[in-house]
């Protein structure tokens, strides 16, 4: 999630996405462009993603909205009220649980169809591409200074 480079070949209708800033370890002004099938305009949005752990291993990459910060794209519309979460939870065994959740007023004009359309079909394609992509070589060794792993568990298969 943080190869920012790579989101756009994962996160459905993500054209770029670019840090704007990095107000600690653990958290990053991000600004998003989001190609939209026709008859809907592209969209933009800025947010704050913060990372949090709980005691239980479980992380959150929390989102909200940040529009305020940065002046808006031209020839985009900027959306508002962005919010969600991603949360991570350890199950042990080397799984994981992925659960995400958000909403945002897209601003502008977009039918009531087309939004209900993308919202339930973007979630299925970022989730499955998202799942590929985890499983790549590359990201199986990443570490994160602010990130605890839980302790390593055997399989039945190696006891």
């Amino acid at each position: 999630m943080n190869d920012l480079e790579a989101v756009p070949q994962w996160m459905a209708h993500v054209e770029a996405v670019k840090r704007l800033d990095k107000p600690s370890t653990t958290e990053d002004v991000i600004h998003t462009r989001f190609h939209l099938p026709w008859p809907a305009r592209n969209r933009d949005a800025v947010t704050l993603s913060a990372w949090r752990q709980d005691p239980d291993f479980t992380l959150y990459l929390d989102i909200k909205d940040a529009a305020e910060r940065y002046p808006q794209l031209k020839g985009y519309v900027r959306m508002h009220g962005v919010s969600g979460q991603w949360r991570l939870a350890p199950l042990g065994q080397g799984l994981t649980e992925i659960r995400y959740t958000g909403s945002a007023d897209p601003a502008g004009w977009l039918p009531d169809w087309l939004v209900n359309k993308l919202s339930v079909s973007s979630t299925a394609k970022t989730l499955a591409g998202l799942c590929n992509r985890i499983t790549e070589l590359k990201y199986q060794d990443s570490q994160y200074p602010f990130i605890k792993e839980p302790p390593a568990t055997r399989t039945r298969s190696e006891r």
